[in-house]
């Protein structure tokens, strides 16, 4: 798992790891977990010849409803992909082991009721800028996935509160990426699947190379790259990681994004959005804090919250 690298678009856990449906360790730099520990769940639907296989991760927000990320809930016409084609795998670490293991066992493999993407959605926003960087746009990359019954044997996530995230992203100095990606943006995304984690850099502001085509001293239009510094959280989103350390790579988009806190505790923090397609120079992450009423809205019954200022 290129630790959650939000993929340039070629998306983490879709295309590069981001929009291409469908997103040895997954995340790059990672190591291999525990998926129940990190409340983490397999998203499966069938490539272009019938075979299923994992392209997303989601996390457990309630024992029936799964959050995960929007790219990775609606085909190439931005419709909702039909349930009848997916399924998850919850809180196990070898999703296609156990796939066969459990040959369509409903306890194991269970199917997908509805999907909800949330309303402000916006595919338009989650690639590179035509000079070649990744921004914060605030893209509402998140989905809800209705299961047909309960996760049996793991409990949901705990979440962040809005200001408290907000206030740990502006102190902290790393963040925990996890899901079942690739471990490089090259790898196969039909390899194996197997759950990973790893701790990456945050801070307040994050670089990128812009590509701009000026005339030099001859007059001849030349392609330059500059480096840009912007701010890396917004309303909606936040920037984590970079050159040398651990990312998320494709398959990974959806997975939890985790922030301990001063307990010690591993509070969800946000979800894999996208990234480079080299899925080794950071990513963008979506803010669960920051669209809670949404959340509880479509999931009818209380989330599990950690302790303000916990």
């Amino acid at each position: 798992m290129a630790l959650i690298n939000l993929a340039v678009f070629a998306f983490s856990g879709c295309a590069g790891r981001g929009l291409q449906p469908g997103s040895s360790t997954k995340i790059v730099g990672g190591t291999t977990a525990d998926a129940a520990s990190y409340h983490a769940v397999a998203l499966f639907r069938p490539d272009s010849v019938g075979v299923n296989y994992v392209f997303c991760t989601g996390v457990l927000v309630s024992p029936q409803h799964v959050l995960t990320a929007a790219h990775c809930s609606v085909g190439k016409d931005q419709m909702p992909i039909d349930t009848a084609q997916l399924y998850v795998i919850a809180g196990r670490s070898q999703p296609e082991v156990s796939q066969v293991a459990a040959a369509g066992d409903p306890t194991v493999q269970i199917g997908v009721r509805s999907l909800t993407v949330h309303p402000a959605f916006n595919a338009d926003a989650m690639g590179l800028d035509p000079d070649g960087v990744l921004k914060l746009k605030d893209a509402a990359d998140l989905a809800v996935w209705e299961l047909a019954q309960p996760v049996a044997n793991m409990v949901p996530t705990v979440l962040w509160k809005d200001a408290d995230s907000l206030l740990l992203l502006q102190a902290k100095a790393t963040v925990t990426l996890t899901g079942f990606g690739q471990k490089s943006g090259w790898e196969s995304p039909w390899a194996a699947h197997e759950f990973a984690v790893a701790e990456t850099g945050y801070t307040t502001a994050y670089e990128q190379s812009k590509t701009e085509v000026l005339p030099d001293g001859s007059g001849r239009m030349v392609k330059r790259q500059t480096l840009v510094n912007l701010p890396a959280v917004s309303a909606g989103e936040f920037f984590a990681g970079g050159k040398g350390q651990p990312d998320t790579c494709k398959g990974d988009s959806g997975g939890p994004v985790f922030a301990k806190a001063p307990s010690g505790q591993l509070l969800l923090l946000g979800l894999t959005s996208r990234g480079s397609s080299i899925c080794e120079a950071g990513g963008v992450y979506t803010r669960v804090g920051a669209h809670l009423p949404w959340l509880e809205g479509i999931v009818g019954s209380p989330l599990t919250y950690g302790p303000s200022g916990s």
